[in-house]
């Protein structure tokens, strides 16, 4: 079993955890979760069911990767601003 699949089993007996207790601040607290993530996890599952709680998210339009590119076409200044606000002689 590998480590995705056991983390899918883990969500999985949280969600019948706490559907058997009747009680989501108790099957947060036996498995050591926030009761946000288990909201965020029932959200995923009544969505996406088992595969959906995979842990991969859809591609961001504004991840990381695409802010980077968008600074090199850009010509490489920070999207705050921040060299501007430091008094960068450099930058009008």
């Amino acid at each position: 079993m590998t480590s995705q699949e056991k983390l899918i089993k883990r969500k999985q007996r949280l969600l019948e955890l706490a559907e058997y207790l009747q009680n989501i601040s108790q099957a947060c607290k036996i498995h050591f979760v926030s009761r946000q993530h288990f909201y965020d996890i029932k959200k995923t599952y009544e969505k996406q069911g088992l595969e959906g709680m995979r842990g991969e998210k859809p591609k961001d339009p504004l991840s990381q990767e695409s802010c980077r590119s968008r600074d090199r076409r850009d010509g490489g200044n920070d999207s705050l601003g921040i060299s501007r606000l430091w008094g960068d002689p450099g930058i009008q």
